[in-house]
């Protein structure tokens, strides 16, 4: 089968590993394997012995296909091939099972880019699959553009001393936190914030020029005021038709016929007094 070729649905694949005494023990520890099931770690089928030591068979997702020639040089794309290999390998460790045979040849890479490991031997110890996996990056990643949690990973992963490489659990930890900082992301909001995503408010949606720098409100910034409301035609003609009835009456009141009323003047303070008042005044003074 060529590299190039994706494998069918659950394609069976075998692989053959030296015995090594003893060899109940790889087969126990082969067995145990096999009851674990994790998307970085190929199914295990079957374990048969032949004369050229352990046959064993195990399935592959759809899409699985073998690395090309041209392996991932890129940061992201190596991260995102082993996340789950180390993580599926952390389950074998949990299990006290060992790979034992951890290399680029058995690694296979789905159709998004994941990786899936083939079974191994069984035998060996723990960190030497840690050792196996740090080489891998050690190997393929760029001399650029790493971050130090990486770097810190291969420098400690490949250490000659055993006891100074890391769990398994922990690489899976490394290599996930990375996988998520290495990733692309993928809604127009977090695009923006980066300044990788076309602005919508710019002519064309073109993106920012180079340099440019995308401001964002803060998280806990102050909120911004309330839009303004345009008014609608209905709210105009109701405005417009209150007007003219506040016009309409102010003009009738100043033309309306009906007669004016006016007060009555206030009674005289010295009224005038009564006819004939004079003559009975002076017939009683006479």
């Amino acid at each position: 089968m060529s590299s190039t070729d994706a494998l069918p649905r659950a394609a069976t694949v075998a692989v053959v590993h030296p015995l090594l005494p003893p060899r109940d023990a790889q087969r126990r520890a082969l067995a145990r394997a096999s009851a674990i099931r994790h998307p970085g770690l190929a199914e295990i089928i079957e374990v048969a012995e032949i004369d050229t030591g352990l046959q064993v068979s195990f399935a592959l997702p759809f899409g699985a296909q073998p690395l090309p020639v041209d392996l991932p040089s890129s940061p992201e794309a190596l991260v995102r091939l082993l996340a789950p290999i180390a993580a599926g390998l952390a389950l074998l460790h949990d299990a006290e099972c060992v790979h034992g045979a951890v290399s680029i040849a058995s690694v296979y890479a789905r159709s998004d880019g994941a990786g899936v490991l083939a079974p191994g031997s069984g035998s060996g110890a723990a960190a030497d699959d840690v050792h196996d996996v740090a080489a891998i990056l050690r190997d393929l990643l760029p001399s650029h553009s790493v971050g130090s949690d990486l770097a810190h990973l291969v420098v400690v992963g490949t250490d000659p001393d055993p006891s100074v490489r890391p769990s398994m659990a922990r690489v899976a930890a490394i290599l996930d936190l990375a996988r998520r900082r290495l990733a692309p992301p993928t809604s127009p909001l977090a695009q923006r914030r980066v300044g990788t995503c076309p602005d919508p408010l710019q002519p064309g949606g073109s993106p920012h020029p180079a340099g440019s720098a995308t401001v964002t409100r803060a998280r806990h910034a102050a909120p911004a005021g309330r839009p303004r409301h345009r008014l609608s035609w209905r709210m105009i003609a109701a405005l417009a038709g209150i007007a003219v009835a506040g016009v309409l009456a102010i003009g009738a009141t100043r033309t309306s016929d009906a007669p004016l009323v006016c007060p009555a003047p206030a009674a005289a303070t010295n009224p005038t007094p009564p006819a004939g008042w004079l003559d009975r005044s002076s017939d009683r003074s006479s």
